[in-house]
């Protein structure tokens, strides 16, 4: 029996990031078996970083994103590795659009047909995509098997939202399974209502004095009452944190990561990611790799 996963890379440079190694060293410490599929052409050598790490790399351009990857992954199952897909436990569908700080195993504890970090509300309820685990009731199903089939190119992010990321969660609802988030919206909301002395503490400790003086409010507000579907993409993420929450989203730091990021937005918390991990306990090794990533 045994645990696989499917993890989806691209990169504009055509390496693998030392930070893309350290989350597939996280998750091999919960899977058997890795499938590292990468939406670029990468050199042998840039695929000899993983070779003990990843049990198949398939290093080529199909221009489908994420899912894309998910697909040949899949395909590679299913041609290459029949036996141990017919005897997983699991499949995780994972892409290198976070950075990992650590253990990712709280995704294994729910028993849900399908298991995701976060959920969403945006369109239709629905699981995010990027750290998503399949039970054998979906992935050794002709309906999942067709949905693999039908990934094609789109020509824009919102389209691979609405037909694979939304339309994934809604397949297997329309099926009578199961998903389950274990950063759920519904938890998340309880947590801040639980500790808002706590996080308000965090905050004063992290906050630009700038920020304290003429932006208070508007964090403030943001991070308590703001949606909370997209959490991983606004100041929320903060609340995630303080959860112990193993990843964060790279477009969180790397778009925010500018000159005079008070000049642009004094609103905005992503700036001060290297002190908010710090006060929430990350390893500073692993702050390293990500300030080396940007």
């Amino acid at each position: 029996m045994s645990k696989i996963a499917i993890f989806a890379h691209y990169d504009n440079k055509n390496i693998i990031d030392d930070y893309v190694i350290f989350y597939l060293q996280q998750i091999k410490k919960i899977c058997s078996i890795i499938i590292f599929v990468s939406d670029c052409d990468l050199s042998i050598n840039e695929q000899h970083k993983i070779s003990n790490i990843a049990t198949e790399t398939i290093a080529k351009r199909h221009g489908k994103y994420d899912f894309g990857s998910y697909q040949l992954g899949f395909w590679l199952l299913q041609n290459k590795y029949q036996n141990l897909l017919a005897t997983a436990t699991d499949l995780l569908l994972i892409n290198d659009s976070c950075y990992c700080l650590g253990d990712v195993s709280a995704i294994l504890n729910s028993q849900a047909d399908a298991v995701a970090m976060t959920d969403c509300d945006y369109v239709a309820y629905h699981l995010q995509s990027y750290f998503l685990l399949l039970k054998p009731t979906i992935f050794r199903q002709q309906f999942f098997d067709d949905f693999i089939c039908s990934i094609e190119a789109k020509s824009n992010k919102n389209d691979i939202i609405l037909s694979y990321e939304i339309g994934l969660s809604q397949l297997i609802l329309q099926h009578n399974l199961t998903i389950e988030a274990v950063f759920s919206m519904q938890k998340i909301n309880q947590f801040i209502n639980n500790n808002r002395k706590i996080i308000l503490k965090i905050l004063l400790q992290t906050l630009h004095p700038i920020q304290l003086i003429f932006s208070f409010y508007r964090i403030y507000r943001s991070i308590f009452y703001k949606q909370k579907s997209m959490i991983v993409f606004n100041n929320g993420f903060l609340i995630l944190l303080l959860m112990k929450f193993p990843l964060i989203k790279k477009s969180l730091i790397k778009k925010n990561n500018k000159i005079f990021p008070l000049l642009i937005n004094s609103s905005s918390i992503y700036h001060r990611w290297q002190q908010i991990l710090k006060v929430c306990n990350c390893d500073k090794n692993i702050i390293q790799k990500i300030s080396n990533s940007i």
